[in-house]
């Protein structure tokens, strides 16, 4: 408790000024967890060491969790106040975390303002940033949260089509959101996928077709059937992938499904399926809200 308190503190406030530090204002964030030396100090009972060290890890890392975590070592009071500088921040603060922010905000209930984050990182930043600051948000919150705040999904779904549209986004980041948004609306965000897939099975239709195209026709089949498999609709998957096979074949861009270089429906049909099977990952939670807060 004593090195991780000594190791935290150059640079913060000085001990006895935290408890009265602006935590509105901003500063050099750094990622920290001091939860485990919160934990010791609790355990041998020194109360004012464990505060110390939760405030500090709100200072130097201000997020819903480390201000849940303040809760059971201050008064009501000094909880409040600290609610209050952390909403502060997530509002006005660009230096914070994108992830932090949106999950501050929207569990406080500012919906648009939390998407209004991740579009002006869109804007200032570009399509990379607001990939990995779409996929940690929707991480942040976990789907337990999407599904139960009205408007929360309304909210994020334009900024998912953002995404995706974009020329340069980072296509393992988006799809990652995208496997937890799909299953609380699988229309919508499948849609969206089906969309680019049919943009690009224009262009192969009105132009030759190259072995480029090919290769992102295969790319775009491949993380469309990880949305597809994400949602629980395999079925409604293979009559796409028979679509899009169809279409090709008609235009003479392919003889038979294994010309697409492996991009087999994945049901053991057609030659080559493994290559467009994805393994969704779901195992994210989001930690329970405090006592007031919109859900």
């Amino acid at each position: 408790v004593r090195c991780a308190t000594s190791a935290f503190l150059p640079g913060a406030p000085a001990a006895h000024e935290l408890p009265y530090a602006h935590f509105e204002n901003t500063r050099n964030y750094r990622t920290c967890d001091l939860g485990a030396f919160v934990a010791a100090a609790e355990r041998e009972g020194n109360a004012n060491d464990a505060l110390l060290l939760a405030e500090l890890q709100l200072w130097w890392d201000p997020t819903w969790a480390h201000l849940e975590a303040l809760q059971s070592l201050c008064s009501p009071q000094k909880f409040g106040l600290r609610r209050q500088q952390l909403q502060s921040l997530a509002l006005n603060d660009s230096r914070c975390r994108v992830e932090a922010r949106f999950e501050v905000l929207a569990r406080e209930g500012f919906i648009a303002q939390a998407a209004g984050i991740l579009s002006t990182s869109m804007q200032t930043d570009g399509p990379q940033a607001l990939s990995q600051g779409l996929k940690a948000s929707v991480e942040a919150v976990g789907p337990d949260m999407l599904a139960g705040t009205p408007g929360l999904m309304d909210a994020l779904l334009p900024v998912l089509e953002q995404a995706v549209s974009s020329k340069d986004h980072v296509p393992e980041a988006v799809d990652a959101a995208a496997e937890i948004l799909v299953t609380i609306q699988p229309q919508r965000v499948t849609a969206m996928y089906d969309a680019q897939l049919d943009n690009l099975l224009g262009h192969c239709q009105a132009n030759m077709f190259t072995p480029a195209m090919r290769m992102s026709l295969r790319v775009w089949m491949q993380r469309c059937k990880r949305l597809y498999g994400a949602a629980g609709q395999m079925e409604a998957w293979e009559r796409r992938y028979s679509e899009v096979t169809n279409t090709l074949r008609r235009k003479g861009a392919i003889s038979s499904m294994a010309d697409l270089a492996g991009g087999g429906s994945g049901s053991g049909e057609g030659g080559g399926g493994g290559s467009l099977v994805a393994t969704p990952s779901m195992g994210m939670s989001a930690p329970s809200p405090l006592p007031g807060t919109p859900r």
